[in-house]
Order: C-alpha cells, then sequence, then structure tokens
C-alpha cells in the first residue's frame, strides 16, 4: 500500500521591493534634514566665526550617534529580551546589542529588509540631538556638547523611543506617533527648554559680574538660513511623513 506524504508548504513572506525603494529614499531625505538641513539652518543663525563649529557639531551626531545606535540603541528601542517584564516597559532589552539576529533575509513591517529599518530609525536618533544645537549654540564648549549629546541619546531619546515606538509603557497605554510628534519634537523642545533656562540663569549671572558680553541676535546669513529650512522641509515632508503612512497601511 502505497502511502502519500502531503507536504504542506509555507509561503515564506518577500521582500517588498516598492515598499523597499522607499525606505532607502526616505531614509536619505531625513539624513539630509541634518545634514545640510539643520547644519545650515542653524549655521546661517550664528555669527559667522562659529558658522564652521555649528556645522561639524551636525556632522559629529551623525557619525557619534550612528555608532551608538548601531551598538545597542537599536536594541534598547526595539529589542525584545526584556518583553513581559518591567523592565521590558522600560528599554527593549539586549538581545539586538551590534545587531545581532539583523540579517539581510530578516524582514519587518511592510516585509522591508530588518537592516534598512534599523538605518531609518537611526536618522530619527540622529536628528534629535541636531535640533536642540540651537538651545546652546555659542554657549557651551565643543567638548561639553559631545559629552551631553552621548548621555542625552543614551539616557533620554532611547528610553523614550521604547516607550512609544519599541512596545514600552505608553504604547502600551494607546500612544499614537507615526511622524516623530513625541520622540523627536517634544523630547527634543522640552530638553531645549532646560538647556536654555540652565544656560540663561549661568549667563546672566556672568553678566551682571562683568564676565561676559551677550552675543549679537542678528541673522549672519539668511541664504543659508533659507536652504536649510528648505531641506529641512523637504526631508520632513517626504522622507518623514510618507514613510509612516507606509506602517499605518500596513
Amino acid at each position: 500500500m502505497d502511502y502519500i506524504e502531503d507536504i504542506t508548504q509555507v509561503a515564506v513572506p518577500a521582500v517588498d521591493s516598492g515598499n523597499t525603494a522607499w525606505m532607502i529614499v526616505a531614509t536619505i531625505l531625513v539624513l539630509l534634514m541634518t545634514i545640510p538641513g539643520i547644519a545650515l539652518f542653524y549655521g546661517g543663525l550664528v555669527r559667522q566665526k562659529n558658522v564652521l563649529s555649528i556645522i561639524m557639531q551636525c556632522l559629529l551626531i551623525v557619525g557619534v550617534i550612528s555608532i551608538l545606535w548601531v551598538a545597542f540603541g537599536y536594541s534598547f528601542v526595539f529589542g525584545t529580551s526584556l518583553c513581559g517584564t518591567a523592565a521590558g516597559s522600560v528599554i527593549g532589552g539586549f538581545d539586538k546589542v551590534m545587531l545581532n539576529g539583523v540579517t539581510p533575509s530578516a524582514l519587518t513591517t511592510g516585509n522591508i529588509p530588518e537592516i534598512i529599518f534599523v538605518v531609518f530609525q537611526c536618522m530619527f536618533a540622529v536628528i534629535t540631538p541636531a535640533l536642540i544645537l540651537g538651545a546652546f549654540a555659542e554657549r557651551i564648549k565643543f567638548s561639553g556638547f559631545m559629552l551631553f549629546t552621548i548621555l542625552w541619546s543614551i539616557l533620554v531619546y532611547n528610553p523614550m523611543a521604547h516607550w512609544v515606538w519599541g512596545g514600552g509603557w505608553l504604547q502600551e497605554m494607546g500612544a499614537i506617533d507615526f511622524a516623530g510628534g513625541t520622540v523627536v519634537h517634544i523630547n527634543a523642545g522640552i530638553s531645549a527648554l532646560v538647556m536654555a533656562v540652565l544656560l540663561c540663569v549661568a549667563g546672566l549671572a556672568l553678566v551682571f559680574c562683568g564676565f561676559w558680553v551677550a552675543p549679537s541676535g542678528e541673522i549672519d546669513n539668511s541664504v543659508l538660513v533659507a536652504f536649510g529650512e528648505i531641506c529641512t522641509f523637504a526631508g520632513a515632508l517626504f522622507g518623514v511623513d510618507y514613510s509612516y503612512k507606509l506602517k499605518i497601511k500596513d
């Protein structure tokens, strides 16, 4: 008697070429919001002698935060090893440290390669501390800026991104953030306000004692400001909004 073995074929998800292509374009557009967008926008608002410093700060943010994101930032935000525990409401876990398990064949929402999603989210981790630059431009040392950026990214951005996007307690409560309104803008805005207030108090004390003269508030280069704003607006409109509309659709 012949026995016929039924073999059930499981459909393997295929990469969606259209979604993947657009996510790559969107990633580039979001990067353009930082370089040259914010770099030129803030560079045009400071005095001429500090333009290069602001541009270099933006470049260093891209480099340093990208390294931190690949090393452990992505794992802290989108990891799952702590899922179901009390700590899982605060950070994702350590299972994706150094992009462990993120292979070219791994897919995520929208049937796009997870590595594309990693880079796309990295651009948000990059632009958020860059937005805070305007709060202390020309007012702190380069080393102080670098230390602040690294600590802020680890202690503020990563937990907030996990709370809202990575399955943390805010997302569990129903919080929705499709284009960075909470993770990027509110987060950076409040942090910038705190920095500005702290520096204002310190600056007023120095001015009162006669040790420091406040710089002029005049715009040094309106062309740089306009060009930087155009790059930032284009990246926000096409790179951020349309990419998250794709996520909503899926």
